[in-house]
């Protein structure tokens, strides 16, 4: 599988398990979403969601095509919510009082602002994480069935009392010893 194809499957397992998206006026609101616990049953159905997004074709697998098609997709409309919240007058045009506000803009953007970075440039080639993992019959694409065990079994790992909820506390906990790693 062409490592394309796992670093983009492999988002689904982290935005699966990483953050139960909370809605806010149509808006994800991530800050909130990883305050809140998230059930087996929720991951589950986040996944169901996420696969049928990215299988454009509904032939019931996942190509690397498809996979690639659904990221330039979701990257797209995140550079347009950027761009929304910093146009604060809707004119189409972010003047340098409105790019001066960055700093204090900060809903869904990050811990440094909606002009900081993205992660993806910083990161090293084989950090695919779960993706590389998802096609288990090895056919090239990755089905549903696939995706939901590759995601189940990350979302077990994190449940670290397996009472079948994962925790703030278990993310953070899991993070931290994810990084420990590296």
């Amino acid at each position: 599988m062409n490592f394309k194809f796992a670093a983009v499957v492999s988002l689904v397992s982290t935005i699966v398990v990483g953050s139960a998206f909370a809605q806010k006026g149509g808006e994800v609101d991530a800050r909130a979403a990883m305050n809140a616990p998230q059930t087996r049953a929720e991951a589950q159905a986040k996944v169901k969601a996420l696969f049928d997004r990215m299988d454009a074709d509904r032939n019931g697998t996942v190509t690397s095509e498809e996979a690639v098609a659904n990221r330039a997709a979701r990257r797209a409309e995140m550079r347009n919510r950027r761009f929304e919240m910093l146009d604060t007058n809707n004119d189409g045009s972010i003047s340098k009082a409105e790019f001066d506000q960055t700093g204090t803009i900060r809903g869904g953007m990050g811990r440094r602002g909606a002009m900081a970075g993205g992660r993806g440039k910083n990161r090293r080639a084989g950090q695919g994480g779960m993706g590389r993992h998802f096609d288990t019959n090895g056919d090239g694409t990755v089905s549903e069935t696939e995706m939901t065990a590759a995601t189940m079994a990350r979302f077990d790992m994190i449940d670290a009392n397996k009472d079948g909820t994962v925790t703030p506390e278990e993310r953070r906990t899991h993070r931290q010893s994810k990084m420990r790693q590296r």
